[in-house]
C-alpha cells in the first residue's frame, strides 16, 4: 500500500504597509507566512520600533490588527487589498513628578522628530539612506533657533534678517540645521521684500558685487552708479587730446553731411535728404557730448594746476612765520628785562635799554614787510660814569 504525500499549497499574500496608511504615500509590500499570518520581525526590518498595525474600516475609523506575541493575524476577510499603517509607541517619562511628590508616567512632548522618509535607499557605504536630520516641529523652538543675530541692541537690518529666518524656518524646518543656507536665503528674502538700507547701496564695484548681477535690484546699473576712476595729469592730457581729435573728426563728418544734403536738395531727393539730416543731428549730439567731456577735463586740469601752485607756496610762508615768532620771543624777553630795570630804580631810564627797545621795535616792523631775517646794529650812546654804574648794578640784580 503506497503512502500518499499530501502537499498543501498555500497562496502567499503581500501586505501593503506604510507609515501613514494613505494610498498616495510610499508603500512597502511584505510577504505573509504560509499560514497567512505576518511576523513582526519582517515589519520591523522595514519600519523600526513598530509595535502594531492598523487600517481604515468601512466607517473611516482606525481598526487594529490582532497580535499574539510576535505574530499578526489577518482580519476578517483576509488581508485583502488594503493599506496598513504601522503603530509606534509614545515616549514615556518615568521620572518622579516633582509637583505631586509621587511617581506618575508623563507623556513627553518631543520637540525633535527624526525624519525617516529620506532613508529609503542604500548608499555607497552600505548604510540605509542618507544621514538622518533633526527637524524642529514646535513653533516656539523654531523662533528661538532660527534667529541669526542675538543681543539686546540690534539694527533694523538684523531684525529684518531674524524675521525672515523665522518665516523660512516655519516653511522648511530642515533649514535650521543648515544655517549658512538659511542666512543666504534670508538676505535674498529681505532684499526681495524691498528693504531700504539707511545709507543706500555702495557705489563701489568689487569682485563679489560684480559676480552677482541682481544684487542691486531696483537701483541703477553698476556702470552708471560706480565711482569715477581716478585720473592723473598725464592720463588727463591724453584724454583731452583724444577728445579734441574726435571733435575735429565729427566736424568733418558734419561738413560732409551738410554738403550731401545740399546736393540731395538740388536733385529733389527729399526722402534721402531726411535720412542724411537725421544722421547729421546724431553727429551734432555726439559732438556736444565730446565738448562737454572736454570742458570737464579742462576744469579739472585748471584745478590741479592751482592746487600744485598752492602747495609750492606753503614752505615759504612757514619760514616767514617761524622767523616772526623768533623775533617776537626775543622782544618779549627784552621787554621783561627792561621792566625789571625800571622797577629797581625810579631814576631816568638807561640810554642802553632805550636803544635796545628801539632796535627791537625796528626789527618787528621790518619783519612785517620782508620774509628775510634782518640784522640791526644797536648804537649805544656815550653815558656818564654814574649812569654806567647804575646800569651795571641793575644788570647784576637781573642776572
Amino acid at each position: 500500500m503506497h503512502r500518499l504525500n499530501l502537499v498543501k499549497y498555500v497562496h502567499l499574500v503581500f501586505v501593503k504597509i506604510n507609515e501613514s496608511g494613505i494610498a498616495g504615500s510610499y508603500v512597502t509590500e511584505i510577504q505573509t507566512e504560509p499560514d497567512a499570518s505576518l511576523h513582526i520581525l519582517n515589519i520591523q526590518a522595514e519600519f523600526p520600533e513598530t509595535t502594531g498595525l492598523r487600517y481604515r474600516s468601512e466607517t473611516n475609523t482606525w481598526r487594529a490588527v490582532r497580535r499574539l506575541d510576535n505574530t499578526f493575524f489577518a482580519p476578517n476577510g483576509g488581508w485583502v487589498d488594503k493599506i496598513y499603517a504601522v503603530v509606534k509607541p509614545i515616549a514615556v517619562n518615568l521620572a518622579p513628578n516633582e509637583k505631586h511628590g509621587h511617581d506618575k508616567p508623563e507623556v513627553l512632548k518631543s520637540s525633535k522628530v527624526i525624519s525617516k522618509s529620506s532613508q529609503q535607499t542604500i548608499s555607497s557605504d552600505f548604510t540605509l539612506g542618507p544621514p538622518s536630520e533633526e527637524i524642529y516641529k514646535e513653533p516656539e523652538r523654531i523662533i528661538s533657533e532660527a534667529n541669526i543675530y542675538s543681543g539686546k541692541t540690534l539694527t533694523k537690518y538684523q531684525m529684518a534678517i531674524n524675521a525672515a529666518c523665522q518665516v523660512l524656518g516655519r516653511e522648511d524646518p530642515m533649514l535650521l540645521v543648515h544655517r549658512d543656507e538659511l542666512l543666504k536665503m534670508a538676505r535674498e528674502k529681505v532684499k526681495a521684500d524691498g528693504y531700504e538700507h539707511k545709507k543706500g547701496y555702495s557705489r563701489s564695484v568689487s569682485s563679489s558685487s560684480s559676480s552677482g548681477g541682481d544684487d542691486h535690484a531696483g537701483k541703477k546699473d553698476l556702470d552708471k552708479s560706480a565711482k569715477r576712476k581716478h585720473m592723473d595729469g598725464e592720463e588727463r592730457k591724453k584724454a583731452m587730446t583724444n577728445i579734441k581729435a574726435l571733435v575735429e573728426s565729427t566736424n568733418d563728418h558734419i561738413h560732409i553731411k551738410q554738403q550731401r544734403i545740399q546736393k540731395l536738395k538740388t536733385c529733389n531727393d527729399f526722402k534721402q535728404c531726411d535720412v542724411v539730416s537725421n544722421e547729421t543731428t546724431q553727429l551734432l549730439k555726439q559732438k556736444y557730448e565730446y565738448e562737454c567731456q572736454l570742458a570737464s577735463l579742462k576744469r579739472k586740469e585748471a584745478k590741479s594746476q592751482w592746487y600744485k601752485k598752492k602747495v609750492k607756496r606753503k614752505p615759504a610762508q612757514n619760514s616767514s612765520e617761524s622767523h616772526t615768532a623768533r623775533s617776537l620771543s626775543i622782544a618779549e624777553m627784552l621787554s621783561k628785562a627792561d621792566t625789571t630795570t625800571m622797577s629797581t630804580s625810579n631814576t631816568n631810564a638807561s640810554p642802553a635799554s632805550a636803544a635796545i627797545q628801539r632796535s627791537v621795535n625796528d626789527t618787528n616792523a621790518s619783519t612785517k614787510y620782508s620774509d628775510e631775517p634782518s640784522i640791526s646794529i644797536i648804537d649805544v650812546p656815550d653815558e656818564d660814569p654814574a649812569s654806567a654804574q647804575h646800569s651795571d648794578a641793575s644788570a647784576d640784580t637781573l642776572f
